[in-house]
């Protein structure tokens, strides 16, 4: 709640968030017209750069400015797990990532996350996961639209994100790792 009251948003709305950098294959076009698409009681709190010329335009064409907050670089982890825990919902509509760690981070913060089924990204999510096309901008509302519609659905993807998130940690990454070099070694 203190974190929607510093940037205005009202207590009643709902929040998505987005964590990340701009680009096209960020696909943060579909975060803005996801935006539109739902609603004057849902806002997107966005950490990272602002948007590019061409989102910026798109923001002022499509009316959704006032429900838009950039917060540019959140300082401080104990900071950005407060962010996502404000969110009603996470989404990350990429079209390409190398691993994802916007989304578990999300998940670790037991913050309901949505994703796009494309490169690294299911694995992410997990095999409870909920993901999208992320070409498929109508897709991505119903997903959205659906989840922020019903609210123990919402919270069972968030706690079985949290539970799944507990698999990635530096020690089994570690253990993982070594047991390849071992294989290898063989």
């Amino acid at each position: 709640m203190i974190i929607k009251k510093s940037y205005g948003i009202p207590a009643t709305a709902k929040v998505l968030m987005h964590v990340g950098t701009t680009g096209h294959y960020k696909n943060t076009a579909a975060l803005i017209k996801l935006l539109k698409a739902l609603g004057d009681d849902v806002w997107l709190l966005r950490v990272g750069a602002p948007f590019h010329n061409e989102e910026a335009i798109l923001v002022e064409q499509l009316g959704v400015g006032k429900r838009l907050v950039h917060t540019g670089k959140v300082a401080g982890d104990t900071l950005l797990a407060a962010h996502y825990r404000a969110a009603d919902l996470f989404v990350f509509p990429s079209f390409w990532e190398g691993f994802g760690w916007p989304p578990l981070e999300a998940m670790a913060c037991g913050t309901p996350t949505i994703t796009s089924n494309t490169a690294s990204l299911p694995e992410v999510a997990g095999p409870n996961g909920i993901t999208f096309s992320p070409q498929d901008d109508e897709e991505i509302a119903r997903v959205t639209d659906s989840l922020l519609r019903d609210p123990a659905r919402l919270a069972k993807l968030g706690s079985d994100g949290l539970a799944w998130s507990k698999n990635f940690t530096w020690q089994r990454s570690a253990q993982q790792t070594l047991r390849v070099y071992e294989k290898i070694g063989k």
